[in-house]
């Protein structure tokens, strides 16, 4: 008997992943973004931040669940117990600009995992250095 051989029938499969879906619900977060979501599964590090934007504490990791120009959605194991982040995305070390500044705007626990929503924040009135 092979690995293959195991593995259960299709239908089987759908059916179970069907029946968790009526029994699972979503957190109802009003949409709030004024950019299209992006689904992204990426690793990212969440560094909390004072008021000052100042580290607090150790960094820990947590996975991207959506990303947008506006707010980044993800998935979290230990609470979010600030009210700005920093958030660096670890596939995306060949580039620059892999981090920036968040305000959390909600989190909603889901058993073992907090789904978190930020706003990504940024200084609209700073002269820009490209142009």
């Amino acid at each position: 008997m092979n690995g293959l051989e195991l593995l259960p029938h299709p239908e089987s499969t759908f059916a179970a992943i069907n029946n968790i879906l009526k029994h699972v619900e979503a957190p109802r977060v009003r949409e709030q973004r004024i950019s299209e979501r992006q689904q992204i599964l990426q690793p990212i590090s969440v560094q909390s931040l004072d008021d000052q934007f100042q580290p607090v504490g150790t960094p820990f990791e947590a996975l991207s669940r959506d990303v947008s120009v506006s707010g980044v959605g993800f998935f979290s194991i230990e609470p979010v117990d600030a009210r700005f982040i920093k958030i660096t995305f670890d596939c995306c070390d060949d580039i620059n600009d892999n981090s920036f500044f968040a305000e959390v705007m909600h989190q909603s626990p889901r058993g073992p995992v907090s789904i978190v929503g930020c706003k990504i924040l940024a200084n609209w009135n700073a002269d820009s250095d490209e142009g």
